[in-house]
């Protein structure tokens, strides 16, 4: 009785199952759960939803540096990294998609839509600061010829140089560029006033970035399902 328990546990391997079924047999993936691992398909997940999330972050920064705050392109992102995601799986051998491999393109969603999010919110900040050059410049010269000061005077006094300087002791930076922002990040979003505004669009990109886990699931035949 024990020896044919034991029997009836053994699972086959592919040459067993070619030998005693035939060729056309041995490629049947007959115990998935029992025979392959739950964290290598969620690494070929992982790997294909970085892959698959890649034209929605160009949409999202593309869209942002041209001043359009596009937290709703996060439903491209979620919907490229799920359907890359499955396929990697897929390819590398491992048939269906279970909440582990779901959980893995989750993670590479809510890093990305953070820093895709946080990225285009820096070039906003820097497009601010950049831009109120110009005006400081002139409501500084505007001062100077209240003062009396001669047309020839303002322009040596009033440079560019000048002026940026001004603007990014103001600010606390030490230049007016992305990375120095970046830097800077948290202490920036309260002088620019823009705290209440970056954590609204987080909220929203995680919002319609994590739509894309609630995308239908193909509806496939029984006979699919065999194959």
């Amino acid at each position: 009785m024990d020896e044919m328990k034991e029997k009836n546990d053994h699972i086959l391997t592919d040459r067993e199952i070619e030998k005693k079924y035939g060729r056309k047999y041995a490629g049947l993936d007959l115990f998935p759960e029992d025979r392959k691992s739950q964290v290598i398909p969620a690494l070929f997940s992982a790997l294909g939803a970085c892959i698959g999330i890649l034209p929605g972050c160009m949409i999202w920064v593309f869209l942002g540096r041209r001043g359009v705050m596009a937290a709703y392109v996060g439903i491209i992102m979620a919907g490229g990294a799920f359907w890359c995601g499955k396929r990697a799986a897929w390819a590398a051998g491992y048939k269906g998609f279970n909440i582990i491999q779901k959980a893995a393109c989750a993670l590479v969603i809510a890093v990305a839509a953070y820093i895709t999010a946080r990225y285009v919110v820096v070039v906003r900040m820097t497009d601010i600061i950049r831009d109120y050059v110009p005006e400081f410049r002139q409501d500084w010269a505007d001062q100077l010829k209240e003062r009396g000061f001669t047309p020839g005077q303002i322009n040596d006094i009033c440079t560019m140089e000048e002026s940026k300087r001004y603007v990014c002791e103001s600010y606390g930076i030490k230049e007016i560029s992305r990375h120095e922002c970046s830097e800077r990040f948290s202490q920036l979003i309260e002088t620019c006033h823009m705290k209440k505004e970056y954590i609204k669009y987080i909220l929203v990109s995680y919002v319609t970035a994590f739509g894309g886990i609630i995308l239908p699931e193909e509806k496939k035949s029984d006979k699919e399902k065999l194959l």
